[in-house]
């Protein structure tokens, strides 16, 4: 059985050109199909981020799963 590292981000926020902050993390639906589809090939799958920090789920991912409205 193979064994693969999955990284996945652990930033919280991105600030573009105009020096805005904008909230971020992970989108939920990526993970999932990329750990399905290694799985699928019976891989054993280790997630990790940078520096080995807590990683933040994208609000955004979550609500499009789940229907929830997206906040503007």
């Amino acid at each position: 059985m193979p064994k693969i590292p999955m990284a996945v981000s652990a930033a919280a926020s991105l600030k573009p050109a105009d020096g805005s902050t904008h909230p971020t993390g992970y989108w939920a639906e990526e993970a999932a199909a990329s750990h399905k589809l290694l799985k699928a090939v019976d891989a054993e799958v280790d997630l990790a981020t940078p520096a080995g920090v807590r990683t933040r789920l994208r609000e955004q991912g979550a609500a499009l799963k789940t229907g929830a409205a997206l906040p503007m």
